[in-house]
């Protein structure tokens, strides 16, 4: 970022402090983002998708800290200004702002503010979005297996992960299935660090319920295991 101030690149220090408060909030530092954020907005006029951006990272802050009204509204502002059209002073790397993205932050704060019920229409919205743009199509060729299209599999696949885990949180046991089911095509073929964090907490909430009338099948706890095994995860600690 210094080095973005000495070389007066003001688009690019956007771009990392758009990062560091997208870390703040994924590590919960939810007062630093927020600050970070509001910086941001107040600092300079901002494209509208640059500032859009920036109500998001502090939405999803404001949504740890416990303030509905104001991360909602705040996300509502986000959503307006993504609906505009492209504006010429919209920076390359805003490209992924869209619709299923909007979704995905929806969904996830309402899992921040505890109302799961309402983020999984949102999630669902997210992962169907981005698979319809480009569908999920396993490359057959030799060497590494990948999604055709590599971000939006990889974001799919995120979302995915976060409605799996907001239904295992609800006990939603027989969507949780066919999810899970879902969620393990990815799994081999398609790679993020954040999103096993989410992954391995579903994978532990499903062990931890055990098998039984109330709880998981035994499909699903089954697939919940060979997942946990693919992965190194010690299934016995559950």
């Amino acid at each position: 970022m210094l080095l973005s101030r000495l070389a007066g690149d003001r688009s690019m220090e956007l771009f990392e402090l758009s990062h560091l408060a997208l870390l703040d909030v994924h590590q919960r530092h939810s007062r630093e983002a927020l600050s970070i954020a509001e910086h941001s907005i107040e600092g300079s006029a901002l494209a509208p998708r640059v500032e859009a951006l920036f109500k998001l990272r502090a939405a999803r802050a404001l949504a740890q800290g416990g303030d509905r009204a104001r991360a909602i509204a705040t996300l509502d502002q986000a959503a307006g200004a993504l609906q505009e059209s492209l504006h010429p002073k919209d920076p390359h790397w805003t490209w992924w702002l869209d619709s299923s993205e909007l979704a995905w932050h929806r969904g996830i704060l309402h899992m921040e503010l505890g109302d799961l019920e309402t983020a999984m229409p949102y999630l669902d919205e997210a992962a169907h979005g981005r698979l319809e743009r480009d569908p999920y199509m396993p490359n057959a060729q030799a060497g590494p297996v990948m999604a055709r299209g590599r971000e939006w599999g990889r974001a799919a696949y995120n979302d995915l992960v976060h409605l799996q885990l907001a239904l295992t949180l609800a006990k939603a046991w027989r969507e949780t299935e066919a999810i899970t089911a879902t969620v393990f095509d990815f799994t081999r073929e398609v790679v993020s660090a954040r999103t096993e964090v989410m992954l391995r907490a579903a994978v532990r909430s499903v062990l931890r319920a055990g098998r039984g009338p109330s709880g998981p099948s035994s499909t699903l706890a089954d697939l919940a295991e060979q997942i946990a095994e693919a992965r190194g995860w010690d299934v016995g600690s559950r």
